[in-house]
């Protein structure tokens, strides 16, 4: 029976190719306009989730300042078991010391260098692919970099042992012990070179640790089932008693209580715009929102269009329907055939939708400036079977209930047949998708 409904269903979409085209191609194109938008949103939505803890990584901040002292990590790691790894990272200072490496006498200017201690890949996931990283944020005047930093440097010489020069008020030499792979997209942490914290000290020493410098992005991993909220409130009492104690003959005895600490969850700083003193990315939660509603407008407005060309072509069919019916047809027979042909049509429409896809992505990551791919995944794949289904039932069901509904005996008299059945509904779904686009495009523009 099944295959019966399929052969009449080609037959019929073969017989009339005009409208199977339009029909497909209005599909396909709003496949294609959501999968574009669905995978930059599942971009924004994952940053940082690929960290292996990422569920238990937080940033420590002072209020809303990210700017936090250097000692503060090896305090609160050196206290509190409950913390498995602290690190940090030096985002202001260091840089201040010179924007320039030399190499082979080549001045080079570099951007996003920062200096971090030994836990910072304890705590974050990012690919090693040469050398020693144990090495590399242990000793003095050593250097990490990412992949694509060693090839603008380096080209296609190994970089690994090299020496490169870090043009201050001092030359410091730092050779290079490690190479990372480009941070992905989706982390909210973006950096083109690390150094040793062991390098600062000699470069700078009088900031390190020193409380009163908070030029440092502080992060900790917490241990399993710690509730970091009741933890937040123990290390505000915690550096309260600290600060009075220890530091309130350098006049900072104030600022555990004037801006007490807090702890963000990772996932949650990148779209978290309130942090100041902060270098990590940016994103827009509202933006991204405002264009999953697009796209989910744009599938409804060719999922309309495809009803109203079907509801409109209605009166081709009735008498396909009316002899159907005289021969025993019922309703749940012809409202299934006309499902399946719907469910082809969204077949072939989302074959043609991701084709699309492919062709639109790389102009679309060039736009967006990263790169963004289509991963035919087996998730992928799963979602895919029941999506076309649901968008052939969908997008058929009311024309088959509107064909089905025709009577066998009226619709086989010539020039008879309810001629305004189902214009109303035409009429509101034309005006709805009239008064949708003239929004998008008033709002675009």
């Amino acid at each position: 029976m099944i295959k019966h409904f399929f052969k009449l269903g080609f037959r019929n979409l073969n017989k009339n190719k005009s409208n199977t085209l339009i029909s497909v191609l209005s599909l396909s194109l709003g496949i294609a306009i959501l999968l574009v938008i669905s995978i930059f949103a599942n971009n924004e939505l994952s940053v940082d989730n690929f960290h292996e803890n990422s569920s238990r990584i937080f940033k420590a901040t002072y209020g809303n300042s990210s700017g936090t002292p250097g000692p503060l990590s090896e305090l609160l790691e050196t206290n509190f078991p409950e913390i498995q790894h602290a690190t940090h990272m030096e985002t202001h200072q260091l840089f201040g010391l010179s924007p320039l490496l030399s190499y082979n006498t080549e001045l080079i200017e570099i951007e996003k260098y920062y200096a971090t201690n030994a836990d910072f890949f304890a705590v974050f996931d990012f690919q090693v692919l040469q050398g020693d990283i144990d090495d590399a944020l242990n000793s003095p005047f050593s250097m990490i970099l990412t992949e694509s930093e060693a090839l603008r440097i380096f080209k296609d010489k190994n970089p690994i042992g090299e020496t490169i020069i870090w043009r201050a008020r001092e030359d410091f030499p730092f050779t290079v012990r490690a190479i990372v792979s480009d941070n992905p997209r989706n982390s909210s942490i973006q950096f083109h070179g690390l150094i040793s914290e062991a390098s600062t000290r000699k470069m700078s020493p009088y900031y390190p640790d020193n409380w009163g410098f908070g030029v440092y992005e502080t992060y900790i991993l917490l241990s399993p089932n710690t509730d970091p909220e009741q933890f937040a409130q123990k290390l505000r009492s915690f550096l309260v008693k600290y600060y009075e104690s220890n530091l309130s003959s350098y006049g900072y005895h104030d600022e555990a209580r004037a801006t007490p600490l807090d702890l963000h969850p990772i996932r949650e700083v990148y779209f978290d715009n309130t942090l100041t003193h902060d270098t990590t990315n940016r994103g827009n939660l509202f933006l991204i929102r405002v264009l999953i509603a697009i796209g989910i407008i744009i599938m409804i407005l060719s999922i309309i269009n495809y009803v109203n060309l079907s509801t409109a072509r209605a009166s081709l069919r009735k008498k396909e329907i009316g002899v159907q019916k005289v021969f025993g047809s019922n309703k749940r027979t012809l409202v299934f055939q006309y499902i399946t042909e719907t469910t082809m049509i969204s077949f072939f429409a989302t074959i043609i939708g991701v084709i699309i896809t492919l062709l639109l992505l790389p102009g679309f990551s060039r736009l967006m400036s990263f790169n963004q791919s289509l991963s035919f995944s087996f998730s992928f794949l799963v979602l895919l079977v029941p999506g076309i289904l649901m968008l052939g039932i969908i997008a058929g069901f009311y024309p088959a209930l509107y064909l089905s509904s025709l009577r066998e005996i009226s619709v086989l008299k010539k020039d008879s047949g309810p001629r305004n059945k189902g214009r109303n509904l035409r009429y509101f779904l034309l005006v709805f998708q009239f008064v949708a686009s003239i929004t998008l495009i008033a709002v675009t523009f």
